[in-house]
């Protein structure tokens, strides 16, 4: 029996992540379970981050080191390939999710954007607090390693799907292997540059 795979996607806000998890899901050969980390999210029942980053600041480390383990345990336990997303802007986030799929069958991916692009994005949404995206795009990254990557600047989400499964059914992952004992790669800061604020000064 074929060892599930589990895909990873690493990027900014209004980078692009759910559509090209939905993309991956529609395009592949084989069965996806699309499991977005908004949906986990979302099933607070305050739902507007900003305010939830206030009242649940380490919670959403918790939510994430538990999103993550649900990724993996239901692809191995379910036999089922999983797609999931994350925007590694905390260094506990960062670690959990290396910990957590290191001995995986897990590709991690990156999905860039340029700024101007992120920003032009987050402001036709409108369900985004504006700076999110500026605030994550300067830090998501800094890590530096990733099994593949995608730039959804100037192609569309069908054609990052395609560019990640064909990758992804020609190799093996290696990113969070190599990642395994990275020290932290920037200062804590919390979601949003209104209340961009360290731990020490949050305690203060």
């Amino acid at each position: 029996m074929k060892t599930p795979v589990i895909i990873i996607l690493n990027g900014p806000s209004s980078s692009g992540k759910s559509s090209i998890a939905e993309n991956i899901q529609k395009t592949a050969a084989v069965t996806y379970a699309n499991i977005g980390c908004d949906f986990f999210f979302g099933s607070f029942k305050d739902s507007n981050m900003e305010r939830f980053e206030r009242s649940h600041q380490n919670t959403i480390e918790e939510i994430n080191r538990g999103y993550y383990r649900v990724l993996r345990s239901f692809a191995e336990h379910g036999n089922t390939n999983v797609v999931g997303d994350t925007v590694f802007q905390y260094n506990a986030t960062f670690h959990d999710c290396v910990n957590t799929f290191k001995d995986a069958n897990a590709f991690l991916i990156g999905v860039r954007c340029n700024l101007a692009s992120l920003q032009k994005r987050e402001a036709e949404r409108q369900d985004r607090l504006i700076g999110i995206a500026q605030f994550q795009h300067e830090r998501v990254h800094l890590h530096g390693v990733y099994d593949h990557e995608v730039d959804t600047t100037n192609i569309t989400s069908e054609e990052c799907a395609r560019s990640i499964l064909a990758y992804v059914e020609n190799n093996k992952p290696a990113a969070f292997r190599k990642l395994v004992g990275t020290g932290d790669f920037a200062e804590r800061f919390y979601i949003h540059p209104r209340i961009a604020v360290t731990q020490r000064e949050c305690k203060s």
